[in-house]
């Protein structure tokens, strides 16, 4: 069994959250060694690697050991804090690092601030603070991001929103998604954003790459990496373009009628790639359904493209129910946007508005009242 080195206080009736090694048992405090050893309840992560962990460090887990994870930590809390009321040591560890910190732990910390039960921690590994420390990036400011979010779409607006941050930045991520997170980064920062990527710290295979996000990009996809990653990203600089004021529906559908005339492109394709251009400070991106309605009544009161839509319906009144059935349904059915009018009608066939419907049923009328005529 492994001797601290120092005389170690175990405190009484308190919860006790302590860091275990990220990697390297020998990172392991003196402190940790004898709460192991002599709380009275271990409350651990996964109680397989509790179990390992003693083993390597030579240790004999003196007290009752409870699973406490993410799915059962509400619930336990409370029979945890009546044993600490009891006069009980609760210690508190994750598989690796600091419980809390994207591990649980959280429930029976707040818990015990409510009971007005003390609390205390065993500090020690950090993958946060390691990776922090070895980047080369400023460490006076920064702020820890955890987890990039698993979709695209919701990392991206996670990482627009940091955009004007001026503070390093710390994220964790899989080996799974680490491709998509650096293009995302990429896309929301710009390649040119210093950045490092640490992987397997404390281990024996550690390793920093540093530079520039388009290089360390260029490094993972030369050089897959492996293991647990953390990323740090440099903060915005005062060099760096400032975020614009985000832009209503109004301005954004005019900006999209725009893009669609001088691109020649379809309006839908226009308003998608103006949205994504200009999402709001919280790096949301506007409802396209309601820029699409603005579009449309913006070309309505214009009168533009609707006015050959209407000579058309004119023509219809004169054209036999049959052919008219047919049109509507292309409507219904939709298609691309393009000189044709009744292409146009389909490309808006669920916002069309009022005043073509009305025609619309006109000229169906007319239509089947001449063929009851011709009968």
């Amino acid at each position: 069994m492994r001797e601290p080195d120092v005389d170690v206080t175990v405190p009484r009736g308190t919860v006790v959250l302590a860091a275990t090694p990220i990697g390297n048992t020998a990172d392991a405090s003196a402190r940790l060694v004898a709460l192991l050893e002599r709380a009275d309840i271990v409350a651990a992560e996964d109680t397989r690697r509790l179990y390992a962990l003693a083993n390597r460090l030579g240790v004999r887990v003196g007290g009752h050991v409870v699973a406490n994870h993410d799915h059962n930590e509400r619930g336990k809390a409370g029979g945890l804090l009546d044993q600490v009321e009891a006069g009980a040591t609760v210690l508190v560890v994750s598989d690796a690092g600091m419980p809390t910190i994207n591990d649980p732990g959280l429930a029976i910390v707040r818990r015990a601030i409510e009971r007005g039960l003390p609390v205390t921690c065993a500090p020690g590994p950090s993958a946060v603070l390691d990776a922090l420390a070895l980047s080369g990036l400023p460490t006076d400011r920064f702020c820890y991001e955890g987890f990039l979010p698993r979709k695209h779409a919701d990392r991206m607006q996670h990482l627009r929103m940091l955009q004007s941050e001026r503070r390093t930045m710390v994220f964790y991520e899989t080996v799974h998604r680490i491709d998509e997170a650096m293009a995302d980064l990429e896309a929301a920062f710009g390649a040119d954003r210093p950045m490092a990527l640490c992987r397997e710290l404390t281990k024996d295979y550690e390793q920093i790459r540093r530079g520039t996000i388009g290089e360390v990009r260029a490094s993972v996809e030369s050089d897959p990496p492996r293991g647990e990653m953390v990323l740090v990203v440099g903060g915005a600089t005062g060099a760096e373009p400032q975020q614009e004021r985000a832009l209503d529906v109004q301005e954004l559908a005019r900006l999209a009628q725009r893009m669609a005339s001088d691109e020649h492109m379809r309006i839908k394709d226009a308003i998608a790639h103006v949205v994504e251009q200009h999402p709001a400070p919280d790096g949301s991106l506007a409802n396209k359904k309601q820029v699409y309605a603005a579009v449309l009544a913006l070309t309505v009161s214009s009168g533009a493209p609707f006015e050959r839509v209407e000579q058309q319906l004119e023509r219809l009144a004169h054209t036999g129910a049959a052919l008219l059935r047919d049109e509507l349904e292309q409507v219904r059915v939709g298609g691309a946007v393009d000189d044709d009018p009744f292409a146009q009608m389909r490309g808006v066939a669920c916002d069309v508005p009022q005043h073509i419907n009305r025609r619309v049923r006109i000229a169906r009328h007319h239509g089947v009242q001449r063929d009851r005529r011709r009968r």
